[in-house]
């Protein structure tokens, strides 16, 4: 999860390396672990480490 401006994102897995940025709302924080309120489906794939990267892909031009 990662705040950019005053909206919370996710990557969700679309394909096999392909992702979709996509808003979501959340919940409290515990253990280093956040819920997620709005904006997934249980059992979507989301990406854990490399957002920044894909965000910065996607703020360059690049393919997400």
């Amino acid at each position: 999860v990662f705040l950019n401006d005053q909206t919370y994102f996710v990557f969700v897995e679309k394909a096999p390396g392909q992702f979709e940025r996509r808003a979501v709302k959340i919940g409290p924080e515990s253990g280093g672990k956040v819920l997620i309120t709005e904006g997934l489906n249980v059992g979507q794939r989301v990406v854990s480490e490399g957002c920044l990267l894909l965000q910065a892909m996607i703020e360059s031009g690049g393919k997400s």
